[in-house]
């Protein structure tokens, strides 16, 4: 029986827990992000409406998209990943990773992006 949503899942931590059609968008983008910067997403396949996400190497690929969002001054390139970004910096959160390599002072754009969509983003 398929589910009408799918969970995203950082170790026993459900991250997030949108329809699958908003899943397979995020995921797609943060894939494809991840491929044209060179570096691994941390994200697994959506399996039985399930995404794990190793938290290490999620990190790792946020912060990746933070780096290129600060030094770019292309306009359409940071509307483009400020989304997984959003996204991811929720994630992290959530799973308790945002200690460690996500800086502690991510400004006021990002740190009231992640509270507003931490708001409307369900985790199960």
């Amino acid at each position: 029986m398929e589910r009408l949503s799918c969970f995203f899942r950082i170790g026993d931590n459900d991250v997030w827990n949108p329809a699958n059609f908003v899943a397979k968008v995020f995921h797609a983008e943060a894939l494809a992000l991840a491929q044209v910067f060179g570096v691994p997403s941390g994200l697994g396949p959506i399996v039985d409406d399930e995404c794990h996400i190793d938290g290490q190497t999620f990190t790792r690929f946020v912060m990746t998209l933070l780096h290129e969002h600060r030094k770019t001054n292309h306009s359409a390139l940071k509307y483009l990943i400020e989304g997984v970004i959003g996204v991811g910096l929720v994630f992290l959160e959530r799973a308790g990773e945002s200690d460690g390599e996500v800086p502690q002072d991510i400004g006021d754009f990002w740190e009231e992006r992640r509270r507003s969509l931490s708001r409307r983003m369900t985790q199960g």
